[in-house]
């Protein structure tokens, strides 16, 4: 009996080695950093800019401003039910689970191109406390949320080029560029020519694909369909009022409405702009401002 149980243990203990795989404990580390920072500075009231918005809209749950940002406000709603916390927090996790999403994908990322984990680990620390996305991912905002689409997509571009045969990226990555655009769709726009470049290698596989493409990235947009259906319901947080028709859900989902804004900046403003970027770039780590 003791030496049949010393044979079972030896079995049990040489699965716990072989199932304990090295390269986890790099992104379980950094997932576990990164939630106990995020949790422990989240404020629990609503912050700057659109904070208040997007949780007063997710608690209703409303409309929010152009182009109305149904995915996030629809998964803020989900977790403004949790009984946890103020809802601002609540609300605010979404930010940090989209964070931490956002950099465990680059780590992956890191690793495809060929990093060893120490390395992959230590850039995705950067990004994950620095200081602008730090701000982001305990705050109600959209943007975490669009870097982890950004990462996802990425990742996916990768897979396609190395396995161009492969069906399911082709599909994923058309499902997730249609999800994006119904997050933040000017900056998934802006940043769609570097995914397309590592892609374009394998147009032909693509054109074959394409009608399945097509369907996974209309349904993708789906939940565009929010904003026309919760308009009919008359929310009583409606950024823009409601949208009776498709002229007005257009209007919304184009952003026509600040197309009227100042639009007189010059390529001196955008140098500028360049300039200030590589100046601040240290203090975003360092956190020293």
């Amino acid at each position: 009996m003791i030496f049949g149980h010393s044979n079972n243990l030896n079995r049990i203990m040489s699965f716990t080695v072989k199932s304990n795989n090295p390269n986890l404990i790099y992104p379980c580390f950094l997932a576990i950093g990164l939630l106990s920072l995020y949790l422990t500075t989240m404020p629990d009231f609503a912050t700057l800019e659109d904070s208040g918005l997007f949780i007063a809209v997710a608690h209703e749950p409303g409309i929010a401003h152009p182009p109305g940002y149904p995915l996030y406000t629809i998964l803020a709603h989900l977790l403004a039910w949790i009984p946890l916390g103020t809802v601002a927090q609540r609300v605010q996790t979404l930010s940090a689970f989209a964070g931490i999403a956002a950099c465990l994908l680059l780590f992956k990322i890191c690793k495809q191109l060929g990093s060893d984990n120490f390395s992959a680990v230590i850039a995705s620390t950067c990004l994950g406390v620095s200081s602008s996305f730090w701000f982001l991912a305990i705050t109600d905002e959209v943007y975490t949320l669009n870097v982890m689409f950004f990462m996802l997509l990425f990742n996916l571009a990768l897979n396609i080029h190395e396995k161009p045969n492969n069906n399911f990226p082709w599909i994923g990555f058309a499902l997730i560029s249609g999800l994006s655009f119904t997050n933040h769709w000017p900056l998934m726009l802006i940043s769609f020519p570097a995914l397309i470049l590592i892609i374009i290698s394998h147009c032909k596989v693509m054109l074959r694909n394409g009608f399945k493409m097509a369907f996974f990235f209309l349904a993708g947009l789906s939940p565009y369909l929010y904003l026309p259906i919760r308009s009919w319901y008359e929310p009583y947080l409606t950024f823009f009022q409601p949208l009776p028709d498709w002229q007005r859900f257009w209007w919304n989902i184009t952003r026509e409405a600040y197309s009227n804004g100042d639009q007189s900046g010059t390529w001196n403003d955008s140098f500028l702009f360049v300039v200030n970027f590589f100046k601040t770039l240290p203090e975003e780590v360092a956190g020293q401002h």
